[in-house]
């Protein structure tokens, strides 16, 4: 999820058009007041701010990629923690994160998952980290630590 949007906010920086999201969608309102007062409510890089009630694991919930014109050069997936009584929601997460990379990344785009510093990676196969990073015919992976 976006969270406070920080990682929007360099990418807006550097020229990019900014879908952000969040599992929690009061969140929005945060996200365009960091834009706002980073770039300014009526600035270039604000117009190119958009956030969206995107749920990973609905893909009803996702923008049509003609809408984004054809798709994204980047998909960042921070991972976080699983919503109250929702034991495969993890898997559910990744599975949904795998199949946008499939039917939203752009040819040469690249799909990042990010894990924050406080839950380490676990290299077992129940854990979400190795569900998000499998290889498979249509994506090369690389770890990072």
């Amino acid at each position: 999820g976006a969270g406070t949007g920080a990682p929007s906010l360099v990418a807006l920086a550097r020229g990019f058009t900014v879908w952000s999201s969040d599992l929690r969608p009061m969140s929005a309102w945060q996200r365009k007041a960091g834009a706002s007062a980073s770039f300014g409510p009526r600035s270039e890089p604000f117009a190119r701010f958009h956030t969206l009630n995107l749920d990973l694991t609905d893909p009803k919930t996702w923008p049509v990629p003609r809408a984004l014109g054809g798709g994204f050069d980047v998909i960042f997936l921070v991972g976080s923690f699983p919503p109250a009584g929702q034991k495969d929601w993890r898997q559910k997460l990744c599975r949904g994160f795998r199949q946008l990379l499939h039917t939203h990344l752009l040819p040469g785009g690249v799909g990042l998952f990010a894990r924050s510093a406080d839950n380490p990676f676990q290299a077992n196969h129940t854990n979400l980290d190795v569900l998000c990073l499998k290889p498979d015919s249509a994506f090369d992976v690389v770890a990072h630590r």
